[in-house]
């Protein structure tokens, strides 16, 4: 028989389930053979339930499965929804290949959901200001081109930073201007005025012979 993780009560019946049927369906086995296996794939708490049904009080496959399910569905995993793909965020130096492929997989774990309410998931956390650049330039006509897009961009991304680590904390450096307040940028701006007249009055050499003395 094919070999299908033992199932002790504390993770979802239908997927144990699934993945059981999914290994048998080729076989073609019978009911009873059916059931006979099934307790091989059980341990624990899922053994415990099965040794404690009353005497022929199943008669197929499908009523074990579904008093199976009615009594293990308390470990049935919560169904995600759209909220949880927008609350998927890049993380502080997460690289955005890795975040990518986080979002990706989360989205997979969704049914249903549309091309559109992806898109705007994943846009609206791209923190990377030139990779927004190039989709607001030409926006993607779906989940698909974006995905493949974006990753193309990170991977050229992380190449240069490989080639060219300097040009990685410049990048950063921008982010931190962009990032900053109107009224620290203007303080910052203000300072290097200053900075730059002082420079410029330096450089200016008097003579002060040429002007008159004044007395009062």
């Amino acid at each position: 028989m094919p070999k299908v993780d033992l199932y002790d009560g504390t993770t979802d019946p239908q997927l144990h389930l699934d993945n059981f049927s999914a290994l048998m369906v080729l076989h073609r086995y019978d009911n009873t053979v059916l059931c006979r296996a099934f307790l091989s794939t059980l341990r624990g708490a899922g053994r415990l339930w099965f040794n404690s049904l009353p005497t022929n009080s199943i008669e197929s496959f499908d009523q074990l499965s579904d008093c199976f399910f009615e009594h293990f569905q308390t470990q049935t995993a919560p169904k995600k929804t759209s909220a949880n793909l927008i609350s998927v965020k890049q993380r502080p130096e997460e690289t955005i290949c890795v975040y990518l492929s986080r979002f990706n997989r989360e989205a997979l774990e969704i049914k249903n959901i549309s091309s559109e309410v992806k898109m705007t998931a994943l846009q609206g956390d791209i923190k990377d200001k030139y990779l927004l650049k190039l989709i607001y330039k030409r926006p993607p006509l779906s989940f698909a081109e974006l995905m493949n897009r974006a990753e193309k961009y990170a991977t050229m991304n992380e190449a240069l930073l490989l080639t060219y680590p300097k040009s990685g904390e410049k990048r950063k450096s921008e982010m931190e201007v962009v990032n900053k307040s109107p009224s620290e940028t203007s303080k910052k701006q203000k300072t290097e005025q200053t900075g730059f007249l002082n420079r410029q009055v330096a450089r200016v050499d008097f003579n002060w012979d040429q002007f008159t003395r004044l007395t009062v």
